[in-house]
């Protein structure tokens, strides 16, 4: 009997220290709960991550329950992100979401969203400075493939082809100005003025736009399509 009660006791035992050294916020033995900063470009964020394994977050993330599993964290809410939890540097940790992450202090996450921002804007400027030579370099191909641009200094030619017939068209323009869009990164306006020797000379705006794979020219002046891809093959590197 008392081997018995001895065993009963031992096990209660283990139970209540196994239920102990687990916790809903801890994940790689480090525990996430507090408050974290957010280096989002989009919004401002702070999340608070409580004991039990809830959470807020006033605008990224809204509220919701963890789910750890190792290394990976899901915020369970209207819907499911993950996040990382990842050691940079010492006792620092940091939450690595796709497109933003959290960190402990704010003054962290305030530097690290300078320094995207001002790659950002070298960026941005890269493809302005070199908006001519994307141009030139290379065929543009309509979604298609039925018709394509060809860019030289001064002109361009847009030609169409079907199995049974083809035409073209050959452009003056001039480049006027090359604006970034601060809020869409990756897309640019190219104002140009286009001409057809005697027969008229107007001005035009085009949507330039750089994927994680194309180039995209976008414009209702373009004659046999409204939209041309091209690889991209000039990329910049911070």
């Amino acid at each position: 009997m008392k081997k018995s009660l001895v065993f009963v006791m031992l096990a209660l035992s283990l139970l209540l220290f196994a239920a102990g050294c687990s916790s809903p916020t801890k994940a790689l033995n480090y525990d996430v709960a507090g408050l974290w900063y957010t280096d989002s470009a989009n919004e401002s964020d702070i999340l608070s991550i409580k004991e039990d394994g809830t959470y807020t977050s006033a605008r990224l993330l809204g509220n919701g329950k963890l789910a750890i599993d190792g290394g990976q964290i899901d915020f369970v809410g209207l819907d499911t992100r993950r996040f990382s939890i990842i050691k940079v540097e010492g006792d620092e940790y940091v939450l690595k979401g796709e497109t933003f992450n959290y960190f402990r202090s704010p003054e962290k996450a305030e530097e690290v969203l300078d320094m995207y921002k001002i790659n950002l804007a070298k960026e941005r400027q890269f493809y302005i400075d070199n908006i001519k030579t994307i141009l030139e370099k290379g065929e543009w191909s309509s979604p298609d493939d039925s018709s394509k641009l060809v860019f030289s200094e001064k002109s361009y030619e847009c030609v169409y082809k079907t199995s049974s017939s083809s035409m073209s068209n050959t452009y003056e323009y001039v480049i006027d100005n090359v604006t970034g869009d601060e809020d869409a990164p990756g897309v640019f306006t190219i104002e140009w003025t286009y001409s057809k020797g005697s027969l008229f000379t107007l001005p035009a705006s085009i949507e330039f736009a750089v994927t994680q794979e194309n180039f995209i020219l976008s414009s209702g002046v373009f004659p046999f399509s409204t939209e041309y891809y091209k690889p991209v093959d000039l990329r910049y590197e911070p």
